[in-house]
């Protein structure tokens, strides 16, 4: 985590990538489990909702990227 984070200035590109990474992992621990047979309204719903959350920093970090290109 970097200092931005701890000082409340507001999270680095850095640190979204980060995140975005991590969440990334989580999506595919989700859809390992859908593949084991846990699935469940809920399930597919947070799914569906980490899905989103992924894509907006995916978005974030392609803007990024492209206004410092």
């Amino acid at each position: 985590m970097s200092m931005n984070l701890l000082c409340g200035s507001g999270p680095s590109i850095d640190d979204i990538r980060n995140v975005c990474e991590a969440l990334k992992s989580t999506r595919v621990d989700y859809v390992e489990a859908f593949a084991s047979g846990e699935d469940g309204p809920f399930a597919r719903q947070e799914l569906a909702q980490l899905q989103s959350v992924i894509m907006a920093f995916d978005a974030v970090i392609v803007e990024t990227d492209r206004s410092s290109a």
